[in-house]
């Protein structure tokens, strides 16, 4: 049979159980205690006048103390018993764990914030980098340093410097703010506010930040670049800049080894000497290649000191040369232009910086003043940024309006004209030469309508009227009166009037 234990031994247990405990806490209370106290590892000397300076401790000599963990050397200390407060001097070395090491010259730390401020020659150092600065704070608990007056990093090839700074040692991580620099053996950084990983060598951009380089410069407000591999993501206002050409977009891909750069909307690309401005919603420059390429909305701007040419199309693309001067303009599919003194349309053309010759192909026309020209293929010459001459290949026809529907015509195989400060003044037409014309008196009534053919034609023009007309071999015309010629042969064959589109101006050029 089993007897129960005496009530009076189980109340004595239990007791004995709770004093137990208290005992267990208080020495555990006692050791965190202990630990959260400073200790007092060496010094050749002490100095101690309680009478005088109270609970103070001067060591000297070979001072060591050491906190949970992390151990502080100097050459002579202050020790604040009451506060548990160190104030070292002179040589003064703390290190946490085997990675970091702060060094000054003088260093007050708090065991109860765990905050340690030092200043004078101050140095912190871990793996991956080493900070320099007059005044520094630094947490241990949070592993967070800070400064405000001035600082330079020095991480394997970049050299970092800033007014304030913040170093998050945990995630090795800088956060810079005001007169940033970082200096890399292949640019200069310069920003406003500026984030740093010293393991990944990433900076990401907060502010206001230009990135010079030894062939290509960058600027933006919003964005990511890995210094080691010399490529950025950029999103906000930013640009790139390669030799002579300038490269805008709302979000910028930059591979520097590869000398590429991708830009999405709002896309701008223009040199910076002055010859076009071309613009689309998605682009690339290819340095190393040799071109650049945009397209989606794209449009173009020739400029020039009296009238610039403004275009769109498609697609453009850019070909140029070693020193990035623009030597071969390309716009593919639905090609229209406008110039004050001079429109057209095309599927494709292409246009020669040596050469200023501007060829336009598959179906091309173009108009100036009352002049409609077609042609298979038509390029024209420019100098001194003037039209000069036009030449018309394969089958031509040149459309002028006389009055209302009444229009005078000229076709052939391969025609020339040439201008002279933006006036026709000569024309040829080569072989197979018709025209029509409306021949008019001095008061300009109309007395009737000549068709004439020759093998070949030359034209002079004054203030955009033909003052002459040489037919040349073979000529055969004649004269009819107006009302025994009927609507339709008052029409070469192949007569095809274009005027719808034209471009009515700059903004015009969108039209479909």
């Amino acid at each position: 049979m089993l007897h129960p234990f005496p009530q009076n031994i189980l109340v004595v247990v239990q007791r004995l159980l709770v004093v137990a405990c208290c005992a267990i806490l208080v020495m555990v209370s006692e050791e965190a205690e202990a630990q959260r106290k400073v200790q007092w590892i060496y010094s050749d000397y002490v100095e101690y006048d309680e009478a005088q300076f109270g609970r103070v401790r001067r060591a000297i000599g070979s001072v060591q103390f050491k906190h949970e963990g992390t151990y502080l050397f100097c050459d002579s200390a202050y020790f604040y018993e009451e506060t548990n407060v160190i104030e070292a001097y002179s040589n003064v070395h703390m290190k946490e764990s085997d990675t970091l090491n702060l060094f000054c010259q003088f260093l007050r730390y708090n065991p109860e914030t765990a905050i340690a401020f030092a200043r004078d020659e101050v140095v912190l150092v871990d793996p991956q980098m080493s900070l320099t600065t007059d005044e520094l704070w630094y947490n241990l608990r949070s592993g967070v340093a800070w400064y405000d007056k001035g600082g330079v990093i020095v991480s394997r090839n970049n050299t970092l410097t800033s007014r304030k700074g913040h170093y998050f040692s945990k995630e090795k991580r800088f956060e810079f703010v005001d007169e940033v620099e970082l200096d890399h053996p292949r640019f200069i950084l310069t920003s406003d506010t500026l984030h740093y990983n010293t393991e990944t060598e990433v900076a990401t951009i907060f502010g206001p930040t230009r990135i010079i380089g030894e062939e290509n410069n960058l600027y933006s407000e919003r964005g990511i670049y890995y210094t080691q591999n010399d490529f950025a993501l950029l999103w906000k206002n930013s640009w790139v800049t390669h030799e002579e050409s300038k490269l805008y977009g709302d979000s910028i891909v930059y591979d520097g080894d590869r000398s590429f750069s991708e830009a999405y909307r709002n896309v701008i690309l223009f040199d910076t000497v002055g010859q076009y401005i071309m613009g689309g919603h998605y682009g690339e420059y290819d340095e190393a290649a040799g071109y650049s390429f945009l397209t989606d909305s794209t449009w173009a701007v020739f400029i020039d000191n009296t009238d610039s040419l403004s275009l769109h199309a498609d697609t453009l693309y850019l070909v140029f040369d070693s020193l990035q001067e623009g030597r071969l303009f390309m716009a593919y599919y639905g090609v229209r232009f406008f110039r004050d003194d001079l429109q057209g349309a095309c599927d494709s053309l292409v246009y020669d910086f040596a050469d200023s010759v501007l060829t336009m192909f598959h179906a091309p026309v173009v108009w100036f003043g009352r002049n409609q020209i077609t042609a298979d293929t038509i390029w024209m010459l420019f100098q001194e940024e003037e039209l000069r001459m036009m030449q018309m290949e394969g089958a031509a026809f040149i459309i002028t309006d006389d009055r209302g529907d009444q229009y005078n015509q000229v076709k052939g195989i391969g025609i020339t004209a040439h201008f002279s400060e933006g006036e026709l003044r000569e024309m040829f037409v080569h072989s197979n030469t018709e025209t029509l014309y409306y021949v008019r008196d001095d008061d300009e009534a109309l007395i009737g309508i000549d068709k004439a053919v020759a093998d070949r034609l030359r034209m002079e023009f004054e203030e955009g009227e033909i003052v002459l007309i040489v037919y040349i071999t073979r000529p055969v015309g004649t004269t009819y009166p107006v009302d025994e010629v009927s609507q339709d042969d008052r029409r070469l064959r192949g007569f095809l009037l274009r005027h719808d589109e034209r471009p009515a101006s700059r903004d015009d050029i969108f039209r479909r």
